[in-house]
């Protein structure tokens, strides 16, 4: 949390993210060819789970894995979990 304090250090990048978002309207997530998990928060009230729905439609072959309960936050207050999945990911997909 010490890199998120004072908005006023990160104002100018967040300015930056919000432009490109919009700029960037309609993603091609159905040209997306790798092997894709997308991690869904299912209690997440900033990215609603009807988005990792969107996007598990959208993207071929894409393996969602929804963290039941899970928030925006879900990255630190289910780590373990998603750690866990994170690497089992990789470790399927990594060069032989």
């Amino acid at each position: 949390m010490r890199t998120t304090y004072p908005h006023s250090l990160r104002s100018a990048g967040y300015a930056n993210d919000i432009e490109q978002h919009y700029a960037l309207w309609v993603y091609p997530l159905d040209r997306i060819r790798a092997p894709t998990r997308a991690i869904y928060g299912t209690a997440d009230l900033h990215v609603p789970f009807t988005q990792a729905k969107f996007v598990a439609n959208t993207i071929p072959n894409v393996d969602l894995i929804p963290i039941e309960g899970g928030d925006h936050s879900s990255l630190i207050t289910h780590r373990e979990e998603i750690a866990a999945r994170l690497s089992e990911f990789l470790t399927d997909y990594a060069p032989k």
